[in-house]
């Protein structure tokens, strides 16, 4: 990688990392505030817990989404490596994450994908009609995801303060 370009993808990381992070403190302040309501609806804790799920795959693809040769045989591989470790060492952290990061990084997004169609599904005012973008490679489809959480963060918001203020 050249000089100019791995600046480039590292000021995305940075970028990208900042705006997960921020999402991961919105949901958390949004714990914080109506923690008491979410505990006594059903319908908002099967929103929040999956964003939850969602923030943390975003925060870990991310570190991943700079892939270096997304065949299907790389991923092949990786995933049999991946599973090696697993079983050999019986413990998966960030580095084994990133040498097997042509599967993992598609674990992580399918994980935040999934977790988005369910919440559309059951929690419609929270992410309305979610369609799985996969368009412009790893970086444009992190982002398209993190644009889904911001969103659905934002929805949440404006949901849990109606609620509060019906309640109040």
């Amino acid at each position: 990688m050249s000089g100019s370009s791995a600046s480039g993808h590292l000021e995305w990381l940075v970028r990208c990392r900042s705006q997960n992070q921020k999402a991961a403190l919105e949901l958390f302040k949004l714990f914080e505030r109506h923690l008491a309501d979410i505990k006594k609806n059903t319908e908002l804790s099967r929103a929040i817990i999956p964003l939850v799920a969602v923030t943390f795959s975003l925060w870990r693809a991310v570190f991943l989404a700079e892939k270096k040769n997304d065949t299907p045989d790389a991923q092949i591989m990786d995933a049999f490596q991946f599973l090696e470790v697993l079983i050999a060492d019986n413990a998966i952290s960030y580095p084994q994450d990133k040498r097997s990061r042509e599967w993992t990084f598609r674990y992580y997004i399918n994980n935040a994908h999934l977790r988005f169609e369910g919440i559309s599904r059951l929690n419609s005012d929270v992410l309305p009609n979610y369609k799985r973008s996969m368009e412009g490679g790893h970086l444009k489809e992190w982002e398209a995801c993190q644009g889904s959480l911001d969103t659905a963060i934002g929805n949440l918001s404006n949901l849990l303060n109606s609620v509060k203020s019906r309640g109040a």
